[in-house]
């Protein structure tokens, strides 16, 4: 008798384990195709024209940058601050009239200031 109950908490105890293991696989799964969709999103903006002007010390920026997680290193992002005197704006910022951070300037011209959701930048660049 202690050699069956033995044996079925083995399996039970096993069976935890590769639900643990299941769960663990699936939620790395999830959070990579979440990652994979902003790394798309990334490219996309930055193959049509997209850029983001922003500044270092601002904090709706950083958010933004966040949000696209690994895939921001594909986005094209122009810093406006002076890397001398943060106060200062750069002149890349000054021609193209930036007023506020982060503002989006899309290939199509169009300009959004703040932080943009993901439905909000893909319908920028359907």
């Amino acid at each position: 008798m202690k050699n069956l109950l033995f044996v079925i908490l083995l399996v039970v105890i096993a069976g935890l384990c590769v639900l643990a293991v299941t769960n663990h696989d699936n939620t790395n799964s999830n959070q990579t195709q979440v990652e994979d969709k902003w790394v798309t999103l990334a490219k996309t903006l930055t193959a049509t024209g997209a850029k983001m002007y922003g500044s270092s010390w601002c904090g709706h920026c950083n958010a933004q940058k966040e949000m696209f997680g690994n895939g921001w290193q594909y986005a094209t992002y122009v810093e406006c601050s002076d890397a001398k005197n943060p106060n200062i704006q750069t002149t890349a910022c000054a021609t193209a009239g930036i007023e506020a951070y982060p503002t989006w300037i899309f290939g199509d011209g169009s300009r959004e200031t703040g932080a943009l959701s993901y439905e909000e930048l893909s319908a920028k660049v359907r």
